[in-house]
């Protein structure tokens, strides 16, 4: 639950320019994320915005295998190669961030399987997503603050939290 949560996160916000150690008014630390959950963290900006993350179809995630387990894809020098370098900070995380490529790519060959003729990016990326955010709302958020709050947002709706519309 840490592990996912601290993904969560990491799918929310990214702040490059705020000094580590230094408190950062947050009106003055600019976010490099959509607060949508909606795995730009793996995806990053998409397959022509960052071809590095996909295979070269252009459909799925980059992945790699050899090893005992499936790792995220690395440059020569180690480094991962993926939208959001902190979903590499330690083992857990990066099997998490792996764990998403993988699943992309399994609806990416069962939507080839059932013949789907629409644009298989765009309807992997929306189921994925859509199984991401249904473990948020079902199993996460739950463990913080109650099956009763949750139910109620559900029926009744956000009141204090009203984003902007944006982009989903």
């Amino acid at each position: 639950t840490t592990f996912f949560g601290q993904f969560l996160d990491h799918d929310m916000t990214f702040d490059t320019t705020s000094p580590l150690g230094f408190a950062t008014p947050p009106e003055d630390s600019p976010n490099a994320r959509t607060p949508a959950f909606d795995l730009d963290s793996v995806y990053g900006g998409g397959p022509v915005a960052d071809p590095e993350l996909y295979q070269p179809d252009l459909v799925r995630l980059r992945i790699e295998s050899g090893g005992l387990f499936e790792d995220l894809p690395r440059s020569s020098d180690n480094q991962a190669i993926i939208g959001d370098p902190r979903n590499d900070e330690n083992a857990i995380i990066s099997g998490l961030q792996a764990a998403f490529i993988l699943f992309h790519n399994a609806v990416v060959a069962h939507l080839q399987d059932e013949g789907f003729s629409g644009d298989l990016f765009l309807e992997a990326r929306r189921i994925v997503t859509w199984h991401y955010q249904w473990i948020i709302v079902h199993e996460f958020l739950p463990l913080f603050i109650g099956q009763p709050l949750v139910d109620d947002i559900l029926s009744r709706g956000r009141r204090f939290y009203l984003p902007e519309p944006g982009p989903a």
